[in-house]
């Protein structure tokens, strides 16, 4: 059987890059792994935190 998980609201959409669950990683939260995966094209340049919003940790708590 294949599972498809294209969309959040679909079965399975919680594998979704899109999924609305974040992680930490380097001393920032990513909202989701799309963002981290946005972000990452724009490391050390001056776009990389305009192009990705994060929520800062201490922000989370």
């Amino acid at each position: 059987m294949t599972i498809y998980f294209y969309k959040i609201d679909d079965d399975y959409g919680c594998f979704s890059n899109f999924s609305k669950h974040g992680f930490e990683l380097g001393n920032k939260y990513w909202m989701t792994s799309e963002h981290y995966f946005q972000a990452q094209k724009f490391v050390g340049t001056e776009y990389e935190e305009q192009v990705s919003p994060f929520l800062d940790r201490e922000f989370v708590r």
